[in-house]
Parts: structure tokens; C-alpha cells; sequence
């Protein structure tokens, strides 16, 4: 619906239209029309925006759009740990491979502190030749915008295991994929299954392969996360 106002002489945006609050005139900052059971709001309308959805693949802040309003719009995120570690071999017997990391999601709408998220992803972990214990990935964590030692913690999604043990051929050697994750309309990928001896895991979150012929397990792949911001369409 498009608004305007009678002012004497022509019709005019309501943004032209002050009020006077008691000292000065000031701007209004909305209009409403009784429609015989309530008030409505007429002015100002809502201009839809489509959901914007970010990828991150880097530690650091991410910043809403700038038609995100803070405590009306939401925010919707995946995240993703990294991936374990392969195990080495022991007495040239192939280890087992690193499990994928886990998924954790979350919907919100206010934000603290500057107004955005911090995403801390979550290293994979490294491989070792030999019968060390297989490092486990690491916590891919989001936080608000408050200062750290005030912030509060959104989504914390946990590194994959490592496997401590040697079954030297098989499916138990491959290094092990965290699957997918969809989520209010987001869907993350996570890195595919690997099988060659010692191999990387794929990213993101994917466990990397165990090892033989004295070589290092695979390392793990880093986590990752998704963050959308969605408009409240409820709220004009």
C-alpha cells in the first residue's frame, strides 16, 4: 500500500510529516489507519528482502546485511567441526581413519556487542606416524558480538574422533565423512569419505585416512560453517 498525505496544497510522503512532542517538531516514525477493529500500520511498508546465506571458510567476523534489523530479523546457522586425524601404522599395519566432525545448528534474532557473529572453525586434526594416539578435530565455535570475555556462545559443534587402532584393511581405514546438514532452507555439504593410504581428509569436517607402509595418518579437514540472515516479514 502507498501512503501520502494532504498537506494544503499537495499530496506528500509521510517522511515530510513532523509531530510536535512537546519542545520541537520532530519526524514521525510511522502512520496507522484504524480499519473498524484495530490500528494498522500503513506506513512505513516493508520492502522483502530474500534470505542471504554466507559460507564461511575462515575464522572472523561476519557482518549482517544492511537491511537486518537487530531483535526482529533472524539469523540461522550450520556449523560443522574438523575432522580427526588418521592413525599411523603400527608394525607396518594400516590404522584406522579419523571420524568426521559433528553438526550443530541455531536460530536467533538480537545480537549483543557490535551486532554481528564470530566464527572460530575448528582445525583438523594432524596426523602421526606410528602408534601415537589419533588427534581429535577441533570445535568450530560462533559467538555474538560482545566482547569475548562477555560473549555468549551460539553454536559449538565438536571435532570428530580419532581411532585408536590398527585394522589394517577395510572400510575401518577410510577416513570417514561427516555427511550433510540441511537447516531452514541451508544445506552443508560435508567433505566425501577417503580410502588412499594416508590421505587428507576432504574438507569441510572430513576425517582423514589411516596410514600403512610407515607413513602418517591423513590429517583431518578444517570445519566450516554456514550463517543466513532472514528477514522477519511478521514485523513491518
Amino acid at each position: 500500500m502507498s501512503v501520502k498525505l494532504w498537506n494544503g496544497s499537495t499530496f506528500v510522503d509521510p517522511s515530510a510529516l513532523k509531530r510536535w512532542n512537546g519542545s520541537a517538531f520532530v519526524d514521525v516514525s510511522a502512520a496507522y489507519i484504524w480499519d473498524g477493529a484495530g490500528f494498522v500500520k500503513v506506513w512505513p511498508t516493508l520492502v522483502l528482502q530474500d534470505p542471504v546465506q554466507v559460507t564461511v571458510t575462515a575464522t572472523g567476523w561476519q557482518a549482517p546485511p544492511a537491511w537486518w534489523r537487530n531483535g526482529i530479523d533472524f539469523y540461522d546457522i550450520i556449523a560443522v567441526g574438523g575432522g580427526a586425524a588418521g592413525k599411523g601404522d603400527v608394525f607396518g599395519v594400516t590404522g584406522a581413519g579419523g571420524n568426521g566432525g559433528s553438526y550443530a545448528v541455531y536460530t536467533g534474532s538480537a545480537l549483543t556487542g557490535n551486532g554481528q557473529i564470530h566464527a572460530t572453525l575448528g582445525a583438523g586434526g594432524v596426523g602421526q606416524v606410528g602408534g601415537a594416539i589419533p588427534a581429535n578435530g577441533g570445535q568450530t565455535q560462533i559467538r555474538d558480538g560482545a566482547s569475548s570475555g562477555a560473549s555468549t556462545v551460539l553454536v559449538l559443534a565438536q571435532g570428530g574422533t580419532g581411532v585408536n587402532s590398527n585394522p589394517g584393511i577395510g572400510s575401518g581405514t577410510y577416513g570417514k565423512s561427516p555427511g550433510n546438514r540441511s537447516y531452514q532452507g541451508m544445506t552443508m555439504i560435508g567433505g566425501a569419505q577417503v580410502t588412499g593410504n594416508g590421505t587428507n581428509g576432504n574438507p569441510p569436517g572430513g576425517g582423514g585416512a589411516g596410514a600403512g607402509a610407515f607413513t602418517a595418518g591423513g590429517n583431518g579437514a578444517p570445519g566450516r560453517a554456514m550463517i543466513q540472515w532472514r528477514q522477519n516479514r511478521e514485523v513491518t
